[in-house]
């Protein structure tokens, strides 16, 4: 068995646990310990998962919180924090456990979303990249964290070589040396739908060892949503303040520049609904955004 001990945080979704678990037993090689974190409203996720896996009910609700609390019961020295809405296709443990063991100066190592992979930017959003940049372009954004931290998925090409530096990882399934995560590994600001919780803590191991996508790992996202991140007012101040919190006390990022590329980034990413003329999702978008600067600046007078 590897020695990885794999992290699931989740709450209400039994069924998407047991599709997990038998996606798991299809692959060619074992994880020595699974690990869910559920926080659900009944017991059908621990029945879900019976005697397949750990069984722990958390302590706080939280996809953050409820990996922390995984994290610090694990035994393996290598996590590998997953999704519980994924589907994994043949051989994705043993691509990723031989990238990483490739690789003895990695800190982490990213499997590869098939159907969430890498689309090149437009020219206006290269224009605004570019500006990040400090007027650079990049031959590919794929993998990468440019300015206050936008972010692009790693590409899915399959004639990648099989392992590519990338500069962050996602939590859909991310395996990580234990040693060199931070202490939490996801700090108290992440509460709830957690967002951005990610890239602070893939950004965080990135100051002390380089992070790899392994493309021969892949695995489908199913994308299930939740009742968590149905407000989309609530959904908007959070990820500001989080984004803020990434910009700001991950990468280091305290400049009146960095602010403003910052306000661009998120406003940028709010001309989708107004181009669909989803009018009534910009007004609730509009209002979280104020909500989460008036958070910031509150914050910051204190």
């Amino acid at each position: 068995m590897l020695p990885i001990s794999a992290i699931i945080a989740t709450r209400n979704r039994a069924s998407l646990c047991s599709e997990l678990l038998q996606s798991i037993s299809l692959q060619d090689q074992q994880l020595a310990e699974i690990i869910f974190c559920d926080s659900s409203d009944d017991d059908s996720t621990r029945t879900a998962v019976g005697g397949s896996a750990r069984y722990l009910r958390a302590t706080q609700r939280g996809a953050a919180p409820q990996r922390n609390q995984a994290i610090l019961a694990a035994s393996q020295p290598f996590v590998l924090i997953m999704d519980d809405d994924i589907t994994l296709q043949p051989g994705c443990f043993s691509s990723l456990w031989s990238v990483m063991q490739s690789l003895p100066s990695a800190g982490g190592v990213t499997a590869t979303i098939v159907n969430e992979a890498y689309v090149a930017p437009g020219r206006w959003t290269k224009a605004l990249l570019k500006w990040f940049d400090d007027g650079h372009e990049r031959e590919t954004y794929a993998g990468t964290c440019v300015g206050p931290g936008y972010t692009f998925w790693p590409a899915a090409d399959s004639s990648l070589p099989d392992a590519v530096a990338v500069e962050w990882m996602g939590t859909g399934m991310a395996l990580y040396r234990r040693e060199l995560l931070p202490n939490p590994p996801f700090p108290a600001i992440f509460q709830g739908a957690s967002l951005c919780e990610d890239l602070a803590l893939s950004l965080s191991v990135a100051k002390r060892a380089p992070l790899y996508q392994a493309s021969r790992a892949r695995f489908i996202h199913l994308n299930a949503g939740g009742d968590h991140k149905a407000n989309i007012r609530e959904m908007a101040a959070m990820n500001l303040v989080n984004r803020h919190y990434v910009m700001t006390q991950v990468l280091g990022k305290t400049s009146f520049r960095d602010h403003l590329q910052l306000a661009s980034m998120i406003a940028f990413g709010m001309l989708e609904p107004l181009k669909r003329g989803r009018l009534g999702v910009l007004a609730r978008q509009m209002l979280g955004q104020a909500q989460g600067w008036a958070s910031i600046l509150s914050s910051h007078w204190k």
